[in-house]
C-alpha cells in the first residue's frame, strides 16, 4: 500500500472541547500543526510526514509520527457532519507515555 497525500493543499481547524483548537496545513505530503488554544497554546511542529485517505463520504483519516519520540496521531475527519476523532500514543515507553482518545468539532476547513 502506498502512502497517500489526499489532503495536500489544504488545511483543517479543529477543536477538541476539553484540550483547546489545533490548525492543519498539508502540503507536498508534509504537515504542519499549531495549537492556537488551550492548554498547549503556541505548540507548534512542521513538516511532518503524513499519510491519509479518503475513507468515506467525505470522511478522511491521516497520521503522522513524530521523531525522536515517536509519538503516533491518528485524526479521522468528518467533513458531512464537522466532527473529527483522534487517538494518539505518546512517548511511548517512556514514563511520559499517554494513550489519548479525543473528539471533538471541525470549525474551519478548505477541503472540497
Amino acid at each position: 500500500m502506498s502512502n497517500a497525500h489526499t489532503l495536500d493543499g489544504n488545511s483543517v481547524t479543529y477543536n477538541y472541547p476539553d484540550l483547546g483548537t489545533v490548525k492543519v496545513d498539508f502540503n507536498d505530503g508534509l504537515l504542519t500543526y499549531e495549537w492556537t488554544e488551550g492548554h498547549f497554546k503556541g505548540v507548534k511542529r512542521d513538516e511532518l510526514p503524513y499519510q491519509s485517505n479518503l475513507i468515506g463520504d467525505r470522511i478522511y483519516m491521516f497520521n503522522w509520527l513524530e521523531k525522536p519520540h515517536y509519538s503516533f496521531v491518528t485524526v479521522v475527519l468528518n467533513l458531512a457532519q464537522n466532527t473529527m476523532q483522534s487517538s494518539a500514543i505518546l512517548n511511548p515507553q517512556t514514563e511520559q507515555e499517554m494513550s489519548l482518545f479525543h473528539g471533538g468539532n471541525i470549525l474551519s476547513h478548505n477541503i472540497i
